[in-house]
């Protein structure tokens, strides 16, 4: 019947597809989720550097390891993992190596107000089902396990617009980004129109709104916190690089002020957990690609800075011999 071989050559396209897109997703938020998983679990690092895009370009390792004296990997993804996929990661390393020394976690303002959706869970290349077996119950209580099964398994109809740009560009099928071995990507040069259509955007959703931490990443900060009490691991967090414009919001003063405040309420439980950079690194609009990514300049800034942080925690606080960039003082703004 014409329907039965219209159907099986439905069902084929789409299992030739989830096959080519498990080794080559062609989405940027995906590729680079796989790729951060490879790299958590190729080898064990001293420090593990988690965290959302604002992690992603602004954790210079090379910057990291010299003047800490260290071995570490920039593990940053993509906001709507939340702080849950920071713990996923932290338990998957312990489970494979040994538990790390130390563990940086760095966010945006704004993205440990949100939930993981289905389709980020779905995502994670992790066995069927992680969600329930590394808990918290929080997430198994709440999504829809029919449709993390479909995004999985139904590209078709799940990812359509990959599926056509696969059509119309093959061209690309065969293409894959540069990856670092790091796991740092450095924004060379901001791009003013990226950065405006961002700020655009920020200045209307965030304008008077008030900071909430989302139930997801609390939950998953109670579980990092007894991962870290458990194997003694040190966990520093540190809000990442931001526009300096964001306090012309209105409203935006109290809002990051809650923030600081719900995560050195966390921070102050435990011995092993400590906060950094609590008036925020605030960053010239010339150095901003969008409200919260920053070009390689600032990135070193910012490293530099967290790396000084650290050191004063520790104890140590010593100049360290870094190689900065001569055009270092213009991106930060100064208090």
């Amino acid at each position: 019947m014409p329907w039965a071989a219209a159907l099986i050559l439905l069902i084929t396209f789409n299992f030739t597809t989830m096959a080519y897109l498990a080794h080559n997703p062609k989405n940027p938020n995906l590729g680079i989720l796989r790729w951060k998983w490879k790299l958590l679990l190729d080898s064990p690092h001293e420090w593990l550097i988690l965290g959302d895009s604002s992690c992603l370009h602004s954790a210079n390792i090379q910057l990291f390891e010299d003047g800490l004296g260290t071995d570490a990997v920039n593990l940053g993804t993509f906001g709507d993992l939340t702080l849950m996929h920071d713990y996923f990661m932290l338990k998957a390393y312990i489970d494979k190596f040994s538990p790390p020394e130390n563990v940086l976690l760095i966010h945006s303002f704004d993205t440990t107000m949100r939930n993981m959706s289905e389709r980020v869970i779905a995502w994670i290349p992790q066995p069927w089902g992680y969600w329930e077996t590394k808990e918290p119950e929080i997430l198994s209580q709440r999504i829809n396990t029919l449709k993390v099964w479909g995004i999985r398994v139904i590209p078709l109809y799940f990812q359509p617009k990959t599926v056509s740009f696969l059509l119309f560009r093959p061209d690309q099928w065969f293409s894959e980004p540069i990856r670092t071995t790091d796991g740092f990507v450095p924004i060379k040069k901001a791009d003013p129109r990226t950065f405006e259509n961002d700020w655009l955007m920020m200045a209307s959703d965030l304008s008077d709104v008030h900071y909430q931490i989302s139930e997801d990443s609390s939950a998953a900060l109670d579980k990092i916190s007894e991962l870290a009490e458990e194997h003694d691991i040190d966990i520093y967090y540190s809000n990442g690089p931001f526009f300096e414009g964001m306090y012309s919001i209105s409203g935006f003063a109290t809002y990051y002020n809650k923030y600081i405040s719900t995560f050195k309420a966390w921070t102050d439980r435990s011995e092993n957990t400590r906060l950094l950079n609590t008036k925020g690194f605030k960053v010239r609009r010339a150095s901003c690609d969008s409200v919260d990514h920053v070009d390689s300049a600032a990135a070193s800034d910012f490293t530099n800075t967290i790396i000084d942080e650290i050191l004063t925690i520790r104890g140590k606080n010593k100049e360290h011999n870094l190689q900065k960039p001569s055009n270092l003082h213009d991106t930060r703004v100064r208090e």
